[in-house]
Order: C-alpha cells, then sequence, then structure tokens
C-alpha cells in the first residue's frame, strides 16, 4: 500500500526554523503573560496576501460528513475581505498574536485535540474526555 501524505501537515525548507531544543520543556508553563517578543517595524499586512471577500458553497451533501465540524450539509456563506499570511505562522508570532487578543485553541479549552486522534493507542483513549471517538 503506498504511503499518502497527510493533508493537513505544514511543511518546511531544513533549517527554516529557530528552534528551542530543552532537554525538559515546562509544558504546564504558561508563557502568554511574559515580557513581550522582539517585533519588527513592518505593519502586520505588509507580508499578507488580501482575499476579496463574497459568498461560496462551503460542505457537501455527501454521505460521508462529520456535521460537527461544519461539513454538510452544504450552504452559502459570505465571508468579508481579510488577509492571510503567505507562509505558516511562527510560534513566536502566533504567541505575539494569543497575548493581544487572549485567544484560546481548542485544545486548550478541551484538553486535547482530534488531530491526533489517529495516533491514539487503545489504552490512552479511555483517558480522553468529553469526546466522540469511534470505534
Amino acid at each position: 500500500m503506498d504511503q499518502q501524505p497527510s493533508c493537513c501537515g505544514p511543511s518546511r525548507t531544513e533549517g527554516s526554523a529557530d528552534v528551542r531544543t530543552d532537554s525538559n520543556p515546562d509544558t504546564n508553563h504558561d508563557y502568554r503573560n511574559e515580557n513581550p517578543i522582539s517585533t519588527d517595524n513592518s505593519t502586520e499586512t505588509d507580508h499578507m496576501v488580501r482575499l476579496e471577500g463574497g459568498t461560496f458553497s462551503m460542505g457537501t451533501d455527501g454521505n460521508i460528513v462529520f456535521p460537527a465540524d461544519g461539513e454538510g450539509p452544504s450552504c452559502d456563506v459570505t465571508l468579508d475581505s481579510f488577509y492571510v499570511d503567505r507562509f505558516a505562522v511562527t510560534n513566536a508570532e502566533f504567541l505575539k498574536f494569543v497575548r493581544a487578543t487572549g485567544y484560546t485553541t481548542e485544545a486548550e479549552q478541551f484538553g486535547w485535540s482530534f488531530v491526533f486522534e489517529d495516533f491514539l493507542t487503545p489504552e490512552s483513549e479511555g483517558h480522553v474526555l468529553d469526546s466522540a471517538l469511534s470505534s
């Protein structure tokens, strides 16, 4: 069986990230309110692409959908124009956003993320709370 690449994973070239390599990182530490990270003098949208708003059909009426994710049924959605980064957001940029807005990820709200569902062992599935894992 041929392995297919992940549909949801980012990619990068070697050496394109500044990686912290603590041998025992404190995963419970909250970095939100520590000293501000360094910023440059560019405006927030200098390296972004503006996408014009409009109406489009989102979702599907097919048989294989997960309605809780908004996959179906299909419906018309109207978006305002917005900016999107040309490249993946760095951890430092995401931290700046979190500090500025108080944003909390769903993984933080729920204590885990379905992104990792396929990597759970049968033993660890019992530790997932408030979920709808299919068997």
